[in-house]
């Protein structure tokens, strides 16, 4: 019964951390509105397609934004939320991130 516990626990973390989708590219664009409290972004995927809007949760997700963008990194998206399943208009405009990103090195 231990060992079943354990088990099950340990799935439920790895799908809780793994992604759905992932998504990387260039940030292309970003844009704030009045009544947004943070920024929006899209991403320029590697085939030319442009992504859909993707707000930004936090003010950290938003310094990383500029930073990848000034630097001119690029950035993984990683998509949990399980309704996602594409990168190309996979999610409604400005639909809050849920998952994480990543800039790269």
């Amino acid at each position: 019964m231990k060992h079943l516990a354990l088990a099950i626990i340990g799935l439920l973390i790895a799908a809780a951390s793994s992604a759905n989708v992932e998504c990387a590219g260039k940030i292309n664009q970003i844009y704030k509105t009045s009544d947004m409290t943070t920024l929006s972004i899209n991403l320029m995927l590697p085939n030319g397609t442009v992504t859909t809007w993707i707000n930004l949760p936090t003010n950290a997700d938003v310094a990383m934004a500029l930073m990848a963008t000034a630097s001119g990194r690029s950035v993984h998206i990683y998509w949990s939320a399980s309704d996602v399943t594409t990168c190309s208009n996979g999610w409604a405009q400005n639909r809050v991130l849920q998952g994480f990103f990543a800039i790269d090195p």
